[in-house]
């Protein structure tokens, strides 16, 4: 882990460029929305790039008025081709600058014919495949690998050692306030619960949820849950949770801006997460920052550097209905413990580096050390050429985007008939 200190002033005086192909609900965008509140306030220029501008999403997120977000300049009918060679051009016109691509994999793949003067910090958010995937990639041509939790770092060290110096571990951080909200309600209350995300069962899992809601009734634990997000499988999750919608004891709110997600997250006593695998959930940080008791499955990367079980939160087996509904029912019925808990998530990530403060820190520090790297000789970009990355077929490399969408739509109407 780097240590840095909040005064320490950085060397780096160019650009900070964060790309993302969609501005989409995601705790990456979310995050990277964090990491330049915290940049500019660092007097470091910052801003983030989308590369499919025009590309309608399903999950759209709410511009943030004090993050800079910028549109490459590109037509509603560019290929991908046209777009890495209009990102190559406008990162080269913007040098020096920092070059950081995120999980923008369709348009990374520029990585090898960037100049020296472009400094690229990739990162690994997550512990699936594709990301370690994209740093086998390219990782030969990243001035720096940055890994969102140890166990991803550690990982990636094990199949690459040849990226040995240039692996550094920094964990996702978010705004914490001084103090947590007050909460009040007494034994017997039903227990406020809450998820916010993505609705999708890949990765997520979140048709466990009517699941626990059917094993609180078994175990008699009052309660009302509320689901703050939107994605693929919202309707089927909303079919599952029809009974408990119609009580009175679960919500759907939709996608709402994370302002509203912050209130939410006051609002209720518990936060939980059913993930198949994470990397270091921002969800899960910005719940514990304002005090609501973490109960997520326990996942390799990032919960167990992040929650002390039966302290700070609970993490029980992905899948396992039956403890998720026990470590509610502990803390439905002792309202004293839940306190306690609450408070510690919140000391947790104030004081345990999570707060955003720490995270730009870093950054900064993984800044200064790539450019002294470049400036001793340590780290000379290897020539490479642009190759198509993982889902650019032939067919759609020189269609438009909209008309590429088109296709990928149709193909996947046509697999559903046919099943």
């Amino acid at each position: 882990m780097i240590n840095s200190g909040d005064s320490k002033a950085a060397r780096f005086c160019g650009k900070v460029i964060l790309t993302s192909a969609t501005w989409s609900l995601s705790g990456v965008n979310t995050l990277s929305a964090n990491m330049v509140r915290g940049f500019r306030e660092r007097g470091v220029d910052a801003g983030i790039l989308l590369t499919r501008p025009e590309f309608q999403e399903d999950t759209p997120l709410a511009p943030f008025a004090d993050v800079p977000l910028m549109k490459l300049p590109v037509g509603v009918f560019s290929t991908w081709k046209e777009r890495c060679h209009a990102l190559l051009r406008y990162l080269e016109d913007q040098a020096p600058c920092i070059y950081i691509p995120n999980f923008d994999w369709g348009h990374s793949c520029i990585s090898p014919l960037l100049s020296p003067r472009v400094l690229i910090v990739g990162i690994l958010h997550s512990e699936e495949w594709i990301h370690f995937e994209h740093a086998a990639r390219l990782g030969r041509y990243w001035n720096a690998i940055v890994a969102v939790s140890e166990a991803i770092a550690g990982r990636l060290a094990q199949l690459h050692p040849e990226f040995d110096g240039r692996i550094f571990a920094i964990p996702n951080g978010v705004p914490v306030p001084s103090f947590p909200p007050r909460r009040s309600s007494s034994p017997g209350s039903p227990l406020e619960i809450i998820y916010t995300g993505r609705l999708e069962q890949y990765q997520k899992r979140v048709l466990d949820l009517p699941e626990i809601a059917e094993a609180l009734d078994r175990v008699h634990v009052p309660f009302r849950m509320t689901i703050a997000g939107d994605g693929v499988d919202r309707k089927r999750l909303e079919e599952l949770s029809r009974r408990f919608i119609v009580r009175g004891s679960m919500r759907f709110t939709g996608s709402v801006d994370n302002r509203r997600i912050l209130e939410l997250l006051a609002e209720h006593d518990v936060f939980l997460l059913t993930s198949e695998f994470e990397g270091m959930p921002i969800s899960v940080l910005e719940a514990m920052a304002h005090g609501c008791v973490p109960v997520v499955t326990d996942v390799r990367s990032g919960i167990p550097e992040l929650i002390d079980d039966g302290i700070n939160g609970f993490r029980v087996p992905v899948g396992d209905i039956g403890a998720f509904a026990d470590r509610l029912r502990i803390l439905c019925h002792d309202v004293t413990r839940r306190k306690d808990m609450g408070l510690n998530a919140h000391r947790k990530v104030s004081e345990g580096g999570f707060r955003i403060q720490d995270t730009v820190a870093h950054y900064i520090d993984v800044f200064d050390h790539v450019i002294r790297d470049v400036e001793e000789g340590v780290f000379v970009r290897p020539q490479g050429k642009m190759t198509k990355p993982l889902g650019i077929s032939s067919w759609n490399y020189r269609l438009p985007d909209s008309l590429a969408r088109m296709g990928i739509i149709a193909r996947h109407g046509l697999r559903k008939l046919t099943r």
